[in-house]
């Protein structure tokens, strides 16, 4: 059926004559279009009309020798014409379109790209004091005027851009960049040791070695000098710069007592649900009625999305489970396990740029604790400026 029938009316009727070919001459000498035609055998054929010219068909097919009857009615005005008695059941969806269009106008998701000294949670406060939030309307958003706000109160912000897309709302953004740090050459400075090692790789960019390949440091020593002096003995001073690899250790100790707590599940649990509509939270279950003495409380929250459209609305899913507390010892085996994954942790975090030479763990028992000690031999530049002197 034409694209035009089903815009206005159209009529499938079904022909039982012997010559289709004649039924289909005398429409066309009447003026009358006919679509969709189909010949299914036997002196039978269907096709559409306007629904207007049904009836002329029909007395045409009498003048004709043919057999002709509606078979049904398509088409948007036939659609409405049912509903002529019932129009507010046309009515009813009225109101969700109109929230529906209004809600695609605002903003309901909030994505920054682009960030990586500025904390998220920063941006977001800058771009709702510059009129950016959730359930603002994003059609008539003014780019230069939030790029000035979020500058005036993000020292670090070079540049952002606002971009939305529907209800979501891309934010771009350029931090400053650091300058390199100058070098006061002019300044006169050594180059000392922070810690304690053995020297294995001395780069010497300005100033004179005081120590050499193999030297056992410690915390305080001076390690490349500034002061100089020439042929005639003459002293001066120089910006001593330079690294200083060394082998330092490192040495922690943790312990765990020898009876631990876990969690044994019970096997019960709730499941509670809340609704939240932008800031409004509607619970459906009683938080105060949980009567487990332990339990996991886990919370997942699910947005809601209509035609890709990102909504104000989520389903917040609450699962309380219950566990009872169960004591049991543990065996020094297990416990070195656990120390040795703590005690990894604590170096890469205590010398983010040492290498581990060499790592060796001592676990023993003391009394109703189990002790591991780590004892770290590690390559890294022990060099830091100081004043000449300090």
């Amino acid at each position: 059926m034409r694209l035009e029938l089903w815009l206005t009316e159209g009529a499938q009727l079904k022909a039982l004559c012997r010559e289709p070919a004649e039924l289909l001459d005398a429409a066309c000498r009447e003026g009358i279009t006919i679509t969709d035609f189909s010949d299914r055998g036997g002196g039978t054929c269907t096709f559409y009309v306007r629904a207007p010219e049904a009836e002329r068909v029909v007395r045409l097919g009498s003048v004709c020798g043919a057999e002709i009857s509606v078979l049904r009615r398509r088409g948007l005005a036939h659609f409405l014409r049912r509903f002529r008695k019932r129009l507010y059941l046309l009515l009813l969806p009225l109101p969700f379109l109109i929230a529906f269009l209004w809600l695609s106008t605002r903003i309901w998701e909030i994505r920054v790209e682009g960030n990586r000294t500025i904390p998220r949670g920063d941006i977001l406060d800058a771009l709702e004091t510059a009129g950016v939030y959730p359930g603002v309307s994003g059609l008539h958003l003014d780019n230069q005027r939030i790029r000035g706000r979020m500058q005036s109160m993000l020292s670090d912000l070079i540049w952002c851009t606002v971009q939305v897309r529907g209800s979501r709302a891309r934010v771009i953004v350029r931090e400053r960049r650091s300058p390199p740090e100058l070098v006061d050459e002019a300044l006169a400075r050594e180059v000392a040791a922070s810690r304690g090692g053995r020297v294995v790789r001395l780069r010497v960019l300005e100033g004179k070695a005081a120590v050499k390949k193999g030297d056992t440091v410690a915390e305080g020593d001076t390690l490349i000098t500034g002061r100089l002096s020439d042929r005639q003995e003459e002293a001066r001073l120089v910006h001593a710069m330079g690294s200083v690899d060394a082998l330092t250790l490192r040495e922690k100790t943790l312990a765990l007592p020898a009876l631990l707590a876990e969690k044994l599940p019970t096997g019960r649990e709730t499941k509670g649900f809340a609704l939240k509509i932008g800031d409004l939270r509607l619970i459906f279950h009683n938080e105060s009625s949980i009567s487990y003495g332990c339990y996991d409380k886990i919370q997942n929250e699910y947005p809601l999305r209509l035609f890709g459209l990102a909504l104000p609305v989520s389903v917040i899913r609450t699962v309380y489970r219950e566990y009872l507390p169960v004591w049991r010892e543990i065996s020094a085996e297990e416990a070195e396990g656990l120390l040795r994954e703590r005690l990894a942790a604590w170096l890469r975090k205590a010398a983010p740029k040492a290498e581990p030479v060499r790592t060796d763990y001592l676990t023993e028992a003391s009394g109703e604790l189990i002790c591991t000690t780590l004892r770290a031999e590690c390559l890294e530049d022990i060099g830091f400026e100081r004043e000449i002197g300090g």
